[in-house]
């Protein structure tokens, strides 16, 4: 059975980062980069052990690291916590209610 590439963080070490994204980029596919250090890529689980052996590479991840074992700056921080948010459940106030529900508002009668 053929796995489905999955999207994977990769944490870089700063002094090695440039050399390590080309490394990176002939092996995956690069969805996203914060340079210099985070990326994300699309990656079978054979890829994925590829990219653990790059140097430069401190750490490769499905889900978010624990804690803060790479000093993150803010930004790049934001930058996982955003991509951590894309997998989270959605919730939407009034999802799948009629649109006369009380509570809400009817959407506007076009043309007025």
């Amino acid at each position: 059975m053929v796995e489905t590439p999955r999207e994977h963080l990769v944490v870089l070490a700063s002094e090695q980062a440039d050399a390590a994204v080309a490394d990176i980029e002939a092996m995956a596919s690069v969805t996203q980069l914060l340079r210099p250090r985070l990326l994300l890529v699309l990656a079978d689980p054979d890829v994925r052990e590829g990219i653990r052996r790059t140097p430069g590479v401190l750490g490769v991840y499905d889900t978010a690291p624990d804690g803060e074992p790479f000093g993150l700056s803010l930004e790049e921080q934001l930058f996982v916590d955003a991509w951590v948010a894309r997998h989270a459940p959605k919730t939407r106030p009034g999802e799948g209610s009629n649109w006369d529900t009380p509570g809400f508002e009817p959407p506007d009668i076009p043309g007025r």
